[in-house]
């Protein structure tokens, strides 16, 4: 039995047999809307925007960047 549940990892959920979608929908649109109370209140102060403004800009430079190596490495090999 050990042995089934290591092949197939997901045949446990498939055992539930009262899990109410109802429930889980609402569950969800709670932790939703946490998450968007406490993004909000995070990004309600000046000093947090500009560092979160910063990272993406450092980060969509980043990826820029490998982009471009990768297309050059690209262009080496072919």
């Amino acid at each position: 039995m050990a042995e089934q549940n290591m092949q197939d990892p997901l045949s446990a959920i498939s055992k539930v047999k009262h899990l109410n979608p109802i429930a889980a929908a609402v569950a969800g649109a709670v932790v939703g809307a946490g998450v968007a109370m406490a993004g909000s209140k995070i990004m309600s102060d000046k000093k947090t925007r500009d560092k979160v403004r910063d990272t993406f800009h450092d980060v969509r430079e980043k990826i820029a960047d490998s982009m471009e190596k990768a297309g050059r490495n690209l262009k080496k090999h072919q």
